[in-house]
């Protein structure tokens, strides 16, 4: 988070907003926001159904928490464009989304079939 902080100007300049997803209940989030100084927005959803729909549920830590995970939406419609589920131990640098954005700057929308692996696909039929 405090990465994306620190490049937040350039994300601005880039045409891009900068949001994060937690699991956690609003009043914690506003304490990590003021905390960390954060200049964007932490969306809370302590019910945790959109991390589960966007498949990013981890249930084996701390009872249930999102995957850190960064997706760059494409306007008007918000189709994603890029996506990177990462793990706590290693993230995309901010570096690589802000270049990804510029590599995406004109280019047409164009859509890729992915085939989930089989545990993937069990995991989601069954709501995990």
């Amino acid at each position: 988070m405090a990465a994306y902080r620190d490049r937040h100007d350039d994300f601005v300049q880039a045409g891009a907003d900068v949001y994060a997803l937690s699991v956690d209940p609003p009043e914690r989030s506003a304490r990590h926001k003021r905390t960390l100084h954060l200049p964007y927005e932490l969306l809370c959803h302590p019910e945790r159904e959109v991390v589960r729909a966007w498949d990013l549920y981890n249930r084996r830590e701390h009872g249930g928490i999102a995957r850190p995970a960064v997706f760059v939406l494409s306007p008007p419609d918000g189709r994603i464009r890029v996506r990177s589920v990462d793990r706590m131990s290693s993230r995309v640098p901010p570096e690589r989304v802000l270049a990804a954005l510029k590599a995406l700057e004109g280019q047409a929308l164009q859509r890729r079939v992915v085939i989930p692996k089989i545990g993937d696909l069990l995991a989601s039929m069954l709501g995990r």
